[in-house]
């Protein structure tokens, strides 16, 4: 038999423990992103749409966009600061879950994503990583050939100059 929640005690139960999960992922977070940091993150978010789609007649359910919207920003809160790289990881660690409570999101990973990592290849390749920044190349070829493909190839003709210049350097 299933648990009725007449009241929306249960979801409210869940709920709690969703944001307890975020804020828990949000101080263990150290400028990389952990296992745990993701998992916590991801768990929050799947507790989340879990109280949309089984509770959705209690008043838990009808914060849970809002919720959600909070939970993204502070996840990846680095994309704003503009900390492209941490916040390419970021942004990555809902790459697979469902957003049907909250669309926007889902939106907003679609653009930002491909955005954050096409800056992170210009930040890799000013600072030196050039293995890292072919990488980055590789990822958006493969993910979103669409991607500002001007300023993809623009990186990678970077990423070989920045190589003839570490070769003369040698």
């Amino acid at each position: 038999a299933r648990w009725e929640d007449t009241d929306g005690s249960i979801a409210e139960i869940h709920f709690d423990y969703a944001a307890q999960l975020a804020a828990d992922a949000d101080e263990s977070y150290s400028g990389t992103v952990t296992d745990e940091v993701s998992e916590a993150f991801r768990k929050a978010q799947e507790t989340y749409a879990f109280i949309a789609d089984d509770f959705a007649d209690t008043p838990s359910a009808a914060q849970v966009p809002d919720a959600l919207v909070e939970l993204y920003d502070l996840a990846t809160g680095d994309y704003q600061a503009e900390n492209w790289c941490s916040a390419f990881d970021q942004i990555g660690m809902f790459d697979d879950l469902t957003w049907d409570a909250a669309p926007d999101i889902a939106e907003r990973i679609e653009e930002e994503r491909p955005d954050a990592a096409l800056n992170c290849g210009w930040a890799q390749v000013d600072s030196g990583d050039l293995d890292d920044a072919d990488e980055t190349v590789e990822f958006l070829e493969a993910n979103y050939p669409d991607h500002e493909a001007v300023d993809v190839e623009k990186l990678t003709k970077h990423i070989g100059a920045g190589r003839i210049e570490q070769q003369m350097e040698l």
